[in-house]
């Protein structure tokens, strides 16, 4: 089971609790860790130069998560723009079809289909990290059905246009929100937060085990698991309880059921 599918199954709360919790508690375990193994009369040139270390790795780590969260919240804000887009383009779709007369019915019927399909069958699938192959067989028809009325003769070229148009941008806007529901941040991103991670507790060995030191390190550490938690929410943003929503494409529904 791939370790996102785990990930989502807990809600934002107890995934901040479980970052933290790891954090403050490496934070303890380390240094009393490193004070038990490594030899005691060397211990505060250790703590000087673990001390130094710190003011390197410390800023590096805390600049470094906040620009990735940063990354995260784009991702996000673009993900419910995208469905902004989707729920419009849907709309307009439904607006060209109506020049069409009483011979849209068939048309208008298949978008609202498969715009209930989208809500009702691909929004859970998209909480898996999932397409839903029923809602994928909508919109194929869907567009055959409009790619047909290029065979009609009596079309006026605006309407053939609009509707054209306002098909395409559905497509490409459909292909833009799968790839953003199945597809998280750059694993670059992981891999250089995760090293220095490893950097910081190695670097935490090093440090005596004295209360005075441990209790600000084990703050730091709680604060940067708090961003990590945060970044991890948002990684994937059609995915746990912090997810964008389908609400645009019901209002976009209800509205062309108008007409």
């Amino acid at each position: 089971m791939p370790f996102t599918d785990v990930i989502y199954r807990f809600s934002n709360n107890i995934l901040v609790v479980i970052f933290v919790s790891a954090a403050v508690t490496a934070s303890v375990l380390l240094p009393l860790i490193g004070t038990r193994l490594l030899r005691q009369e060397q211990a505060t040139a250790r703590a000087g130069f673990a001390l130094d270390a710190f003011k390197l790795i410390g800023p590096v780590i805390a600049i470094f998560t906040a620009f990735t969260l940063l990354q995260a919240i784009n991702r996000y804000r673009e993900a419910e723009t995208l469905v902004l887009r989707e729920a419009t383009e849907i709309m307009q779709l439904d607006r060209a079809l109506r020049r069409l007369g009483p011979d849209a019915a068939p048309l208008r019927d298949a978008l609202a289909a498969y715009g209930q399909s989208v809500v009702a069958q691909e929004w859970p699938a998209l909480k898996k990290g999932q397409e839903s192959a029923a809602t994928q067989t909508l919109f194929n028809t869907l567009i055959e059905s409009i790619h047909a009325v290029h065979q009609r003769m009596d079309i006026e070229a605006t309407t053939r246009e609009a509707i054209d148009d306002a098909a395409d941008e559905l497509l490409d806007i459909r292909a833009l929100r799968l790839n953003a529901a199945t597809t998280g941040l750059p694993a670059i991103f992981w891999h250089v937060l995760g090293s220095l991670i490893v950097l910081l507790a190695a670097e935490a060995l090093l440090f005596r085990f004295d209360w005075n030191l441990v209790v600000p390190k084990a703050g730091y550490a709680a604060a940067i698991a708090l961003l990590i938690a945060l970044l991890v929410i948002l990684d994937y943003p059609f995915r746990g309880e912090q997810s964008v929503g389908a609400e645009p494409i019901t209002r976009a529904l209800t509205h062309i059921a108008r007409y």
